[in-house]
């Protein structure tokens, strides 16, 4: 999508029609002087629940007061006036996973570890957590310390992250891809991100966790910009492939290309959901729990459609109430301007709220990896990934990462998911940002096996729709792998 002429208009129209109903959004207030505030005195935050009631800003005036609750490398983003934030005591409504995944995570998991930490699959893989390390204690599954004890507590929480994505087998996903320098929006490209989990179909894909194209849509005359991916429970690394509709060509690649900023923005593919990463030649060490201010969207759960395809999705029925002012969206602060000075990159609606948070850190043992140290943050009740801040090779700050999730139900509240609204990409190193803003996000089930599988293949990437012999994908692989082995 290409931006119009409008572009100027719609950054000052907030201001002419201050009359409106945003306008009250627009100009939240700074409950607290900061001169009259000890800078060392924690404040508290507002409870949005009652009426008249207005979040908290929080910005280079008062962020001395806050600065405990941020991550520690935004806190000079907001001392800088770079960003500039919401905050609110509580979320508004109640999280909860439906009965359906609670039953799944209450009974014997498919998944466990070896005592030499090689992850094992004896089943199917269910709708649901795999370990009950995330059951919240008013679910009738909390700990006082659910990690004593447990070596591989951290990998646990890492794949209960993930079982939000493989829950019906199949994910897709419509987004746009922002990029800005500066205050400067450099580019705007659609795209599309599939996956198939191969573990939900049968227990002889137990080794595999997902195949996935990513597709970048850089003009509407070419063909897109295509990622394929293999990624495995196994310590075998990824497998890569990528096609270039300028070369006509499909290439294969390394596994840590993945970290590899995708054309002209600073996101990688690692980047997708905060977390996408790998964990071969990682050391992953859970350090401690915390309390974050985490970006939440809504202020209620949004409409779950359950469509004739078997999909449930979110985004296509909301997204029109997402847009104001001749139907374009004010979701950023380029558009919005709500937060004057601040960077184009700050979402414009979304409210920060307190969460307990597991750290992790992932300690690259790969010569080769750009991304040699992530600190992860996992909301501890959620199990969703909201920030991750990467060191490079020479212990540098590179990037920080946070996404917003949003939950979906149904209007019986009998299905529920977990929702990815947005993804922003701060690279510190190349003074440039990028958002991936999702337009909608489905889980579905994926079919027929072997017609699934085969649409995930490196002799489609160049062409989805042409079709091939018997011989498929999985057997040229089988092939390759035991080449290898001779």
């Amino acid at each position: 999508m290409v931006r119009s002429g409008f572009t100027c208009f719609l950054f000052v129209l907030p201001f002419l029609f201050c009359v409106s109903v945003h306008c009250e959004e627009l100009r939240e207030k700074t409950l607290v002087d900061t001169k009259e505030t000890s800078e060392q005195e924690s404040l508290s935050l507002p409870d949005i629940s009652v009426s008249g009631v207005q979040p908290v800003r929080i910005d280079a005036v008062n962020v001395a007061s806050y600065s405990h609750l941020f991550v520690r490398e935004l806190v000079p983003l907001v001392e800088s006036g770079e960003l500039a934030l919401s905050a609110a005591d509580k979320l508004p409504f109640d999280w909860r996973v439906d009965d359906d995944w609670l039953r799944t995570t209450m009974n014997e998991t498919p998944l466990s570890f070896t005592p030499k930490g090689v992850l094992q699959q004896s089943g199917v893989v269910a709708r649901g957590f795999p370990f009950r390390i995330s059951l919240n204690a008013r679910e009738g599954g909390g700990e006082a310390d659910p990690s004593a004890g447990d070596d591989f507590y951290a990998q646990k929480v890492l794949l209960n992250s993930l079982a939000h994505y493989w829950s019906l087998g199949a994910l897709q996903a419509r987004f746009t891809l922002l990029t800005f320098a500066g205050q400067k929006l450099e580019s705007e490209y659609g795209g599309t991100l599939r996956r198939v989990f191969p573990a939900r179909f049968s227990e002889k894909y137990s080794q595999q966790l997902f195949r996935e194209i990513v597709e970048l849509t850089l003009s509407p005359t070419f063909s897109p910009l295509r990622w394929l991916t293999f990624r495995f429970l196994s310590p075998q690394e990824d497998l890569v492939w990528t096609f270039s509709p300028a070369l006509q060509k499909v290439r294969r690649i390394t596994g840590v290309n993945r970290s590899d900023s995708l054309y002209g923005s600073v996101l990688s593919l690692d980047d997708f959901f905060t977390w996408s990463g790998a964990t071969q030649d990682v050391d992953l060490i859970l350090e401690q729990e915390q309390t974050l201010l985490v970006p939440f969207r809504y202020k209620d759960q949004l409409p779950l459609v359950k469509t004739e395809e078997g999909c449930d999705m979110a985004g296509e029925d909301h997204s029109t109430t997402r847009r104001e002012l001749l139907g374009r969206p004010l979701e950023w602060n380029f558009e919005s301007r709500k937060y004057l000075g601040a960077a184009p990159w700050v979402p414009s609606y979304a409210v920060y709220y307190p969460r307990t948070v597991h750290r992790l850190t992932l300690q690259s043992q790969s010569p080769y990896q750009s991304y040699a140290r992530q600190v992860l943050y996992i909301d501890k009740e959620l199990m969703l990934p909201v920030y991750k801040v990467v060191y490079d090779t020479q212990g540098k700050l590179w990037k920080i990462v946070f996404s917003v999730f949003s939950q979906a139900t149904t209007s019986d509240r009998k299905t529920k998911m977990s929702v990815p609204e947005f993804t922003v990409v701060i690279d510190r190193q190349a003074k440039k940002s990028s958002v991936l803003d999702y337009a909608s996000y489905a889980l579905c089930l994926p079919g027929e096996e072997q017609k699934a599988l085969t649409a995930f293949g490196p002799t489609k990437i160049d062409d989805p729709a042409k079709e091939e012999g018997n011989r498929t994908d999985d057997d040229r692989l089988q092939e390759e792998s035991q080449q290898k082995t001779q």
